[in-house]
């Protein structure tokens, strides 16, 4: 890229000050910004240095930064704004699509157009600033963008749309002898599709940076709702409504499209695993996030009766492989009981977790496995409104562990309690 300069007025102070921020911002953002603060070097030829900006081969760009004062020394030919206006009026005469000077307006008014010198021609597209101090807002992102050749692709039809599309008209214009072939290469078209995107977004774990474009999730969970049935690989849909589900989790905006309601999309489409022996695993683990998300509405009774349903026996035993699910169940319900003033009911159940607890301390477990039990266990002593003098000693003994990561998990506990739990599979920071 070639350089990039910025012409402006010394005067006001305030806009000279301003300017200089908006070029160090520029400057930190990777952009080759030539201003006089930095390049007009003591023995320069100033009027040579104003000069070149109407060379081509030098400046990609002019930035142009108006200001009341900037426009009355421009229109008038005073000072080194009047050389640099005269030398930016030949290189945007006659060349109304020019995009080499760039207004820039800074300075707040009723009307901004009214802050651009002459030599811009009548109602020419300006980037306007005024409003953003530290140059960290949309519009000077759009600015950048622009500068970097990045510009906004206008709206198609994607290629899945397009089959879809195709395949739902009942392919128009083929006779009806090819039609069943056809419909059959679609169909493998439109599969492969959706699956090499969705795989290759699982694998990168990127997701477009989606748990940060809200937009993006609904939209894909539009698209999926609408082309699922067109996917064959059901575990894949799965997932994907999973993370989706996670995402959306960590959403606390009132949109139409919810954790919730997304986990029961994800539910209603697991029926298509009815006859798959890990189907009863798989509807345990999607009810828990169902209750995750019924909790977050303080839908309490609803939640709490799928969270006893995952303590079950039989569930546990189902669970088997993921206990952490259960033992996390039973502090969320332990919860809701201290809400509603079950006391006797919640300080059982945190008994029940920690007696579990060291049932499984007492077999061979994976590393991993192990410290996350360790701090539920933690949790749940931490949690008893009252302890006897066995469960003093065990905690007291949990508090002389020095791992940094647990001292952190303590810390964060004890903060948060009893708002938090702060559980390393799902937080609940409103419940």
């Amino acid at each position: 890229m070639n350089k990039i300069f910025i012409s402006y007025s010394h005067e006001p102070l305030k806009f000279k000050k301003l300017t200089h921020r908006f070029a160090d911002k520029l400057i930190e953002l990777g952009l080759p910004i030539v201003i006089d603060k930095y390049d007009l070097r003591y023995g320069h030829n100033v009027d040579q240095f104003m000069k070149d900006i109407a060379n081509v081969d030098l400046y990609n760009y002019i930035l142009v930064i108006c200001t009341t004062e900037y426009k009355a020394r421009a229109d008038l030919h005073v000072g080194s704004v009047g050389k640099e206006a005269i030398e930016l009026r030949k290189l945007i005469k006659d060349n109304p699509f020019q995009e080499k000077v760039i207004p820039v307006i800074i300075e707040e008014s009723k009307n901004p157009k009214s802050l651009l010198p002459d030599f811009f021609p009548e109602n020419t597209f300006y980037s306007d600033l005024s409003k953003e101090f530290n140059f960290d807002k949309i519009e000077t992102q759009k600015l950048v963008e622009h500068i970097r050749g990045v510009r906004p692709l206008k709206p198609k039809l994607s290629e899945l749309e397009t089959l879809v599309s195709y395949a739902l008209s009942e392919y128009p214009g083929l006779p009806k002898e090819l039609i069943g072939k056809t419909k059959q290469n679609t169909d493998d078209l439109i599969y492969n599709y959706c699956r090499d995107s969705y795989v290759k977004m699982l694998e990168l774990g990127i997701w477009l940076n989606l748990s940060k474009e809200i937009e993006s999730i609904e939209k894909i969970y539009t698209d999926l709702q609408y082309f699922s049935d067109y996917i064959p690989d059901i575990d894949l849909v799965i997932r994907i409504y999973l993370l989706l589900w996670e995402l959306k989790d960590k959403d606390m905006s009132h949109s139409p499209i919810s954790a919730l309601s997304i986990i029961e999309s994800a539910i209603a489409f697991s029926d298509k695993k009815k006859s798959d022996p890990q189907f009863p695993y798989l509807r345990l683990i999607l009810n828990y996030r169902k209750a995750v998300s019924l909790h977050r509405q303080n839908r309490f009774e609803e939640a709490l009766s799928l969270y006893e349903e995952l303590m079950l026996e039989s569930s546990q035993k189902i669970l088997d492989s993921d206990p952490l699910i259960f033992f996390n169940a039973a502090l969320y319900a332990t919860k809701i009981y201290k809400y509603i003033g079950k006391l006797f009911e919640a300080n059982s159940l945190f008994r029940d977790v920690i007696k579990s607890c060291e049932a499984a301390f007492n077999v061979i477990l994976p590393e991993s496995l192990q410290r996350e039990l360790q701090k539920i266990y933690y949790c749940a002593l931490w949690s008893l409104t009252e302890r006897n003098n066995d469960e003093e000693k065990s905690i007291l003994e949990l508090e002389k562990i020095v791992d940094l990561d647990f001292l952190n998990y303590k810390t964060f506990c004890k903060s948060h309690y009893p708002t938090l739990f702060g559980l390393p599979i799902i937080l609940i920071p409103d419940v």
